[in-house]
């Protein structure tokens, strides 16, 4: 209640019951407070006269000092550039519809698109040092990008540039893609790339003999995997010889300690069987890595270029091209005119 200004009640008007719209997206309400709104996914908080929406994309025009760094749960795209020495950290993708600036650091739970380039400077040797102009880009999906130079890169699926890459380190898990099909463009020019499966791009290398590595027919959790497989073998190989050492000698004869090696005997019989079966596995999935891996060459590749397939190296001593290199049993050949052209989907 109130008053008027000679001193009488002005009784209060009942409020009206208003309810959260239920058109609502990205929340709920709470199972203890009927009147509480509680978000149902992570994103951008939207408050209305009505209630509040959880939007999973949040877009700026562009990341400088004025709008600061970002840690978003959920979607970013950016209007523009992601300007010197700014971050980009997101659990969902990053759409940036400009350039990356160098000292720049982005992070994607999901993929990566930057519609022009991302531009770093100094080595990619530098990338772990202070004041480095390095880009570092991280994601756990793809990275799409026109152009990338002095990068530091670590990608879960595949790298598709539709120009150049220069003086980049990149480790992706499946390919790493340069060029278009019938597009005059598409080089991959110093720095060193590491993939799984393929390297493709219409020029490896330069002219002017640019240091340029390039290893595919890798897998370093399988690698891992298999010498741990190998170190599990030999124990378990070892405690059963020693139990047989046992079983050589008088007190073998003893039946409770003969029964107990026995047993002891089978669980590791068991344990080899299928530790051998695992290796097995591991073994034919490494067989056909380096059966499928392979460094393609559209157009040419240069002199001074370093390769690595499935372990076994090269290094170009003439320009060679177009063409395929791959690993053939007892090294590297290379297959004149067998060229390919995947592209991202």
């Amino acid at each position: 209640n109130g008053q008027d200004v000679f001193g009488n009640v002005l009784a209060a008007k009942p409020g009206a019951e208003t309810r959260f719209d239920r058109r609502s997206k990205g929340v709920e309400p709470s199972p203890s407070d009927a009147n509480l709104l509680i978000a149902s996914i992570g994103g951008q908080p939207l408050l209305t006269d009505t209630g509040a929406s959880v939007n999973p994309t949040i877009t700026v025009k562009k990341v400088d000092l004025a709008q600061g760094n970002i840690d978003f749960d959920g979607t970013v795209t950016v209007g523009g550039d992601v300007e010197t020495g700014m971050t980009v950290k997101s659990s969902g993708d990053i759409i940036i519809n400009g350039t990356v600036g160098e000292a720049t650091t982005l992070e994607a739970g999901g993929s990566i698109l930057v519609r022009k380039g991302i531009i770093g400077r100094g080595s990619s040797k530098e990338a772990s040092q202070a004041g480095s102009g390095i880009a570092k880009i991280t994601c756990n999906g793809r990275l799409n990008a026109r152009f990338v130079e002095n990068a530091h890169i670590q990608c879960g699926d595949s790298v598709f540039v539709d120009e150049l890459i220069s003086h980049c380190e990149i480790d992706a898990a499946n390919r790493v893609v340069v060029g278009k099909k019938n597009a005059k463009r598409g080089h991959i020019m110093g720095g060193e790339i590491r993939t799984r499966w393929l390297v493709q791009a219409e020029v490896l290398g330069s002219p002017a003999s640019v240091s340029t590595r390039i290893s595919t027919g890798h897998d370093a959790s399988l690698a891992k995997t298999l010498a741990t497989l190998v170190e599990q073998l030999e124990s378990k190989d070892e405690n059963r010889q020693g139990l047989l050492k046992v079983l050589a000698t008088p007190r073998a004869n003893i039946p409770q300690l003969r029964e107990k090696i026995m047993r002891t005997m089978q669980q590791l019989e068991a344990d080899i069987n299928a530790l051998s079966a695992q290796k097995l596995e591991v073994d034919e999935e490494l067989k056909l890595l380096r059966k499928e891996a392979k460094v393609v060459a559209n157009r040419k590749a240069f002199n001074g270029v370093e390769l690595d397939i499935a372990g076994h190296r090269l290094q170009l001593n003439e320009e060679k091209g177009p063409g395929t290199f791959r690993y053939a049993g007892e090294g590297l050949e290379f297959n004149p005119g067998e060229i390919s052209h995947v592209e991202a989907d």
